[in-house]
Protein backbone atom coordinates (compact mmCIF):
# COMPACT_ATOMS: atom_id res chain seq x y z
CA UNK A 1 0.00 0.00 0.00
CA UNK A 2 1.45 3.45 -1.11
CA UNK A 3 0.30 5.97 1.33
CA UNK A 4 0.94 10.00 0.68
CA UNK A 5 1.71 11.73 3.51
CA UNK A 6 1.93 15.28 1.93
CA UNK A 7 0.06 18.32 3.09
CA UNK A 8 -1.25 16.40 6.19
CA UNK A 9 -0.68 17.79 9.86
CA UNK A 10 2.32 16.83 11.86
CA UNK A 11 2.14 13.99 14.43
CA UNK A 12 4.66 15.68 16.34
CA UNK A 13 3.66 19.31 16.62
CA UNK A 14 0.04 19.13 15.31
CA UNK A 15 0.73 22.60 13.64
CA UNK A 16 2.71 22.29 10.58
CA UNK A 17 2.06 20.32 7.44
CA UNK A 18 4.25 17.66 5.95
CA UNK A 19 5.31 18.12 2.87
CA UNK A 20 7.67 15.12 0.69
CA UNK A 21 11.12 14.91 -0.24
CA UNK A 22 13.89 12.77 -0.68
CA UNK A 23 15.87 12.02 2.59
CA UNK A 24 19.36 10.69 2.46
CA UNK A 25 19.41 7.38 5.06
CA UNK A 26 22.56 6.13 3.96
CA UNK A 27 25.70 7.08 2.06
CA UNK A 28 23.57 7.44 -1.35
CA UNK A 29 20.83 5.57 -0.52
CA UNK A 30 17.59 7.84 -0.35
CA UNK A 31 14.07 7.40 0.23
CA UNK A 32 10.86 9.02 0.36
CA UNK A 33 10.47 11.02 3.26
CA UNK A 34 8.04 14.14 4.92
CA UNK A 35 9.64 16.82 7.00
CA UNK A 36 7.08 19.11 9.00
CA UNK A 37 7.22 22.77 7.53
CA UNK A 38 6.78 24.06 11.02
CA UNK A 39 8.88 21.71 13.67
CA UNK A 40 11.67 19.96 11.04
CA UNK A 41 10.78 16.41 12.53
CA UNK A 42 10.71 13.91 9.08
CA UNK A 43 8.43 10.92 9.07
CA UNK A 44 8.51 7.64 6.52
CA UNK A 45 5.19 5.58 5.96
CA UNK A 46 5.56 2.36 7.29
CA UNK A 47 6.75 0.26 4.36
CA UNK A 48 9.52 3.07 4.03
CA UNK A 49 10.78 2.86 7.49
CA UNK A 50 10.82 -0.91 7.81
CA UNK A 51 12.93 -1.16 4.74
CA UNK A 52 15.30 1.37 6.19
CA UNK A 53 15.63 -0.90 9.49
CA UNK A 54 16.04 -3.92 7.15
CA UNK A 55 18.77 -2.40 5.54
CA UNK A 56 20.49 -1.00 8.97
CA UNK A 57 20.09 -4.68 10.39
CA UNK A 58 21.67 -6.30 7.09
CA UNK A 59 24.35 -3.49 7.18
CA UNK A 60 25.17 -4.28 10.99
CA UNK A 61 28.07 -6.51 10.65
CA UNK A 62 31.58 -4.94 9.87
CA UNK A 63 33.17 -5.46 6.50
CA UNK A 64 37.10 -5.30 5.85
CA UNK A 65 38.62 -4.31 2.81
CA UNK A 66 41.16 -6.09 0.64
CA UNK A 67 44.44 -4.61 0.74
Amino acid sequence: MNMNLDNKTCGMCDVGKLRGFKDEVACGVFVDAYKCDKCKEVAYTESVMRKVEAMQRNGAESKKGIK
